[in-house]
């Protein structure tokens, strides 16, 4: 441990190594589990449509305020300095206030201590999820079109992506013209599969899941011993009555 000149000559005195230490030799490459990697559709899209005056389809931008009593929690919670680390799952309110909505809408009791984690987004549960219960080798059946962080997830974490696309059996011209094949699963399935990832309503197509199809997924799902993973982090955004 250093203190006041000590730590900051002993800091001054590692960057000049590091410094040198890194200009004397060549870049060192990325690791060869993400080499694979491309640009993502944000920081594709998003410049060409800055530039051609474009709607840009590719990112959900907000077109929405901020509610006041939202703005007014944040404001209280920094006038009352609500500064401390909170519990790592989640917050007790939080938590016991996700319990209350959900289980209702699914069925459930659910336990707001054991069967609710938050986390900083959509992206990041899924990240911590293939992380937890990927080993290398395993193999993840994904649902395509798909949004573009899944494949990255499950490579991070050693596993191997496995596409199924959806199949257009109908001609209404709606979202619902596209339906998740039994057969295609069943298809892309082996011994090393372990989750199967869906995303419902589904992202780009706005296609929602019938209860029939929920009820084949679930089923092929225990057939396999399968952990089914449901992105629904637009399961409010309906319309026509969709359930």
């Amino acid at each position: 441990f250093f203190c006041g000149k000590e730590m900051r000559s002993a800091a001054l005195g590692f960057v000049r190594r590091f410094s040198s230490a890194a200009s004397a030799s060549m870049p060192r490459p990325a690791a060869q589990r993400v080499a694979s990697f491309g640009p993502t559709v944000w920081s594709e899209i998003t410049p060409l449509a800055v530039k051609h005056n474009a709607v840009n389809l590719g990112q959900g931008f907000m077109d929405w305020e901020t509610p006041q009593f939202v703005k007014q929690c944040a404001i209280d919670a920094v006038n009352n300095n609500v500064n401390q680390y909170s519990r790592s799952m989640g917050h007790p309110r939080l938590v016991n206030a996700l319990a209350a909505l959900y289980g209702p809408k699914i069925g459930q009791k659910i336990d707001p201590l054991t069967q609710i984690h938050i986390t900083n987004g959509a992206s990041n549960a899924g990240f911590a999820l293939m992380q937890g219960f990927l080993t290398p080798g395993d193999e993840v059946i994904v649902v395509e079109p798909f949004y573009d962080s899944y494949a990255p997830q499950v490579t991070m974490a050693g596993g191997v992506p496995k596409f199924v696309p959806l199949q257009r059996t109908g001609n209404s011209g709606t979202s619902q013209d596209w339906t998740l094949s039994r057969t295609l699963l069943e298809e892309a399935v082996s011994e090393r599969t372990k989750i199967l990832l869906i995303n419902n309503p589904h992202n780009p197509t706005g296609k929602v899941v019938s209860r029939a199809e929920l009820e084949d997924v679930a089923a092929f799902g225990k057939k396999h011993n399968l952990i089914v993973v449901s992105d629904e982090v637009d399961d409010f955004m309906l319309i026509d009555n969709a359930q």
